[in-house]
């Protein structure tokens, strides 16, 4: 157990993603370039690149060689080592990982600094006023845009999250919270500020909290969602889960969390006037410069957008002025428009395949450069559904081959939905040519 946490196994699929190829490492390359331009402007950078042609002249050799090789390791590297999708949120993780380059990288600004000083001494230079000017353009630009960037006096967010969540929790709840994001914010505030104190946390992976289900290093991933069934079905009132719930039942969505019962006899959505108050307040626009709170906010918006399609009973109820409201700002939003179409189709009877049609095209035209992979698979993955919702088959096809391009993962759904087809087909080629392809890229 000691060696597992030593290790970070439990990080092998955050280090390693079975879809990232030489495409993805050469754009964390150039990330790195233009990274270390932003960490010292472009006097810093002048100035360390003095100071590492310098260093070779002024210090023993093995030294620069030292310099070099750690500064190397730590970012060229590195980068070949990992594998990582260039996507939004992975690059701000890892933003971190060549802090000891950028250490390296300080030492010969200031090297770069010494030598120039040196040469002023040698040529008797007066450049005391140039000094003082570099000196300025060196720090006054770091300090403006870190200033900018980290001043979060006025962050509130996670509060105002956490407080809609836990409040419309009934009495007594026990909440599986599940995520960096989500389970860590209510952590926080329900055992730290003593908000809800009432309710019962846990983690579905049985991780962090010490009142676990089972131990998290003794099991399969198999096992742990074993366990969580067997404890709803174990209990008498309804149990609520913000994400990962268990397989097998159906469900209430509450846009925030998911009501699970094994007496819940079909999918529905429910929305509360606080919580579509909170979404159009504090969701809807895309403000937050956290780069955690952006991509967490891409999810809420999207499962806002299905969950208000699950709570529709009926095509009629699209006139509603909130309802209808609602729908015209989702089409501004990629993420709403996903989401939308993906609560049609669990609950397809309520809606018409026009509305599909409408929200597809506004996902066609507003995709996002900060979108993932999965996030452009999964619109061709929809489209695919779509298409067969129409009769046309081949198209849907190409369309299901085009999201596993995008992302040649065995978690896109659209593998499965295409492996069916093929074996209904009785296509055995093809199915046998995905399947290896799959099992390839993992």
């Amino acid at each position: 157990q000691f060696w597992f946490m030593f290790s970070r196994k439990g990080y092998a699929a955050a280090d390693a993603s079975q879809t990232a190829d030489l495409s993805d490492k050469l754009q964390y390359l150039y990330f790195f370039v233009t990274e270390t331009g932003r960490q010292y402007l472009w006097a810093g950078t002048a100035l360390l690149a003095v100071g590492f042609v310098a260093q070779w002249r002024l210090l023993p050799k093995s030294i620069p060689i030292a310099f070099t090789l750690i500064a190397a390791c730590n970012s060229v590297l590195l980068v070949m080592m990992l594998n990582f999708d260039f996507e939004y949120l992975q690059r701000y993780v890892f933003r971190v990982y060549p802090l000891i380059t950028y250490g390296v990288m300080a030492i010969w600004l200031a090297i770069g600094a010494s030598d120039i000083v040196l040469m002023q001494q040698k040529f008797k230079l007066k450049i005391s006023h140039a000094w003082m000017a570099i000196g300025i353009l060196c720090i006054a630009p770091l300090l403006y845009f870190n200033f900018r960037d980290q001043d979060r006096h006025d962050y509130n967010w996670p509060g105002s999250y956490v407080g809609n969540l836990l409040e419309s929790l009934p009495e007594n709840a026990v909440l599986f919270a599940h995520g960096d994001v989500d389970f860590g914010t209510i952590a926080y505030y329900h055992l730290v500020e003593q908000v809800r104190p009432d309710i019962t946390l846990l983690n579905p992976s049985g991780l962090v909290l010490n009142n676990r289900l089972f131990h998290p290093l003794q099991h399969t991933t198999a096992v742990y969602s074993q366990y969580v069934s067997e404890f709803v079905r174990s209990q008498s009132q309804p149990v609520y889960f913000t994400r990962d719930k268990p397989g097998g039942f159906n469900y209430v969505h509450h846009w925030l969390y998911q009501t699970v019962s094994a007496e819940q006899k079909q999918i529905e959505g429910e929305l509360s006037k606080g919580q579509i108050d909170f979404f159009n307040t504090a969701v809807i626009d895309d403000t937050q410069k956290d780069p955690w709170t952006h991509f967490f906010q891409t999810q809420l918006r999207q499962t806002f957008a299905a969950t208000l399609a699950l709570s529709i009973d009926a095509s009629d109820e699209y006139n509603k002025p909130e309802i209808a409201a609602l729908i015209k700002r989702f089409k501004t939003d990629y993420y709403t428009s996903i989401g939308f179409i993906e609560g049609i189709f669990v609950r397809p009877h309520a809606h018409t395949i026009e509305v599909v049609a409408d929200f597809l095209e506004a996902a066609r035209v507003l995709y996002p450069e900060t979108a993932q992979k999965s996030d452009h698979a999964r619109y061709h993955e929809l489209l695919a559904y779509y298409l067969m919702e129409k009769g046309e088959k081949e198209k849907a096809i190409i369309s299901l081959t085009r999201s596993i391009d995008i992302w040649p993962s065995e978690m896109n759904r659209a593998v499965t939905y295409l492996l069916n087809l093929y074996q209904q087909a009785d296509d055995k080629a093809a199915y046998q040519n995905l399947k290896d392809r799959i099992a390839w890229s993992r």
